[in-house]
C-alpha cells in the first residue's frame, strides 16, 4: 500500500509542478493566453500559486487520512484520486511545453 500512495502522491507533485512551470513559461510569450477565466482571475490576483498549494494539500491529505482509516476497504482504490488529477496535470504540462516549440 505504502508503495501505492508514494507513486500516487508522487505523480501528483511532479504533474502539478510541471504544469505550473509550464503554465508560468507559455504565458511569458505573447502569443499564448489562458483560456480559463477561473485561473486568469487567480494569476490577475496573485492567488494561483497558493490556490494550487492548497488543492495540492487537499488531494494529499484526504486519501492519506482515509487509507489510515482501519475498517476501510478497499483502501487501494482511494490512491487513483491523486494518481489520476497527476496524470492529467502531466498532460497539460507537455501540452504547455508542446506550445512553445
Amino acid at each position: 500500500m505504502k508503495v501505492a500512495e508514494s507513486v500516487s502522491y508522487s505523480v501528483l507533485i511532479i504533474g502539478s509542478t510541471l504544469d505550473h512551470i509550464g503554465t508560468r513559461i507559455a504565458l511569458s510569450y505573447p502569443h499564448i493566453y489562458e483560456i480559463n477565466p477561473f485561473t486568469r482571475w487567480l494569476i490577475a490576483h496573485n492567488l494561483w500559486l497558493p490556490v494550487d498549494i492548497s488543492f495540492l494539500l487537499l488531494l494529499i491529505l484526504t486519501p492519506s487520512i482515509l487509507i489510515n482509516e482501519k475498517n476501510l476497504k478497499g483502501k487501494i482504490v482511494i490512491t487513483l484520486t491523486p494518481l489520476i488529477v497527476g496524470i492529467v496535470r502531466l498532460i497539460l504540462a507537455v501540452w504547455n511545453f508542446m506550445l512553445l516549440g
